[in-house]
């Protein structure tokens, strides 16, 4: 039985691959300068809220979206008992872009069946995290797989 074919899922791969660079962009977003505001001006010109501040900051325009919906569907991978292994399959496929999909099932000791599995897991949770597809549609799609 095919998997059926969805219209975001493109997206969804960009999404996956964009992963690193979101990451880095949000922690750049919470760090905390460490030089002091000189202005000259009285208060410094600056918010004296400054934690608060760092803390409420989220990435502009659906950036944060696209966050939340990668890190989500790593949080769904790092629940398995082989969270490693599998995340160093995503890890070679999609952030690095170094192999195939063939060739990170090789280099991390899979079959290449094993490691489709997991890459279309990674982007149906990424799907599910952006909500393209309800909780019903990922636990349906999920049971599916494991038959």
């Amino acid at each position: 039985m095919s998997k059926p074919r969805y219209d975001w899922w493109g997206y969804a791969i960009r999404i996956g691959k964009k992963w690193p660079e979101l990451r880095e962009q949000y922690t750049d977003l919470h760090r905390q300068s460490t030089t002091p505001n000189m202005s000259g001006m009285p208060g410094g010109g600056g918010t004296s809220r400054v934690v608060e501040d760092i803390a409420l900051r989220t990435l502009p325009g659906n950036l944060q979206k696209e966050y939340d919906a990668a890190k989500f569907a790593l949080s769904e991978i790092m629940n398995k008992p082989e969270a490693g292994k599998w995340r160093d399959v995503i890890k070679l496929r999609y952030w690095d872009e170094t192999t195939t999909i063939a060739g990170a099932a090789i280099k991390v000791g899979y079959s290449e069946r094993t490691a489709r599995r997991i890459c279309w897991r990674y982007i149906l949770s990424i799907g599910r995290g952006m909500n393209f597809i309800t909780d019903e549609e990922y636990q349906s799609a999920l049971k599916a797989d494991n038959k």
